[in-house]
C-alpha cells in the first residue's frame, strides 16, 4: 500500500501527500546502534551509510535479518523474514545479494 501511494486494490488508506511526507527526510543523525542514518517518518531512507534497495525507497530491518522496503518510483514492496537467522550465519551474504537484486528490479521498473 505504501509503495502504491497509499492505495491498495482500489481503496485509499493514506493520502498520497502523507506517503510522500513519510518518504521525505525528517532527520539525518547518528543512531547509537545503527550509526548514521537518514530517516523519514518511521522509515530509513537511502544514504551512503544506510543503503536502501534504491535511492527512492524507504525501508527498515531487524537485527535478525528481516527487512521491509517500499519504492514509490516502481510501486514495489518487499518484505523478508528469515527462519532461525543467527548473527554470523552465511545467510548474511545471501541477504546482501537479495537486496542488490531487489534494487535492480525496482530500478528497471521505476
Amino acid at each position: 500500500m505504501m509503495a502504491m501511494g497509499g492505495e491498495l486494490e482500489g481503496r485509499r488508506y493514506l493520502s498520497r501527500a502523507i506517503i510522500e511526507e513519510a518518504a521525505q527526510e525528517q532527520s539525518y543523525a547518528e543512531d547509537e546502534i545503527i550509526g548514521w542514518c537518514r530517516m523519514g517518518l518511521g522509515f530509513g531512507l537511502d544514504s551512503p551509510e544506510f543503503r536502501g534497495a534504491t535511492p527512492t525507497s524507504f525501508h527498515w530491518g531487524g537485527h535478525g535479518g528481516s527487512f521491509l522496503t517500499m519504492d514509490l518510483a516502481s510501486g514495489i514492496s518487499c518484505a523478508f523474514a528469515p527462519n532461525q537467522f543467527k548473527i554470523g550465519d552465511p545467510l548474511d551474504s545471501r541477504l546482501v545479494g537479495l537486496w542488490e537484486v531487489l534494487g535492480e528490479v525496482s530500478r528497471s521498473i521505476g
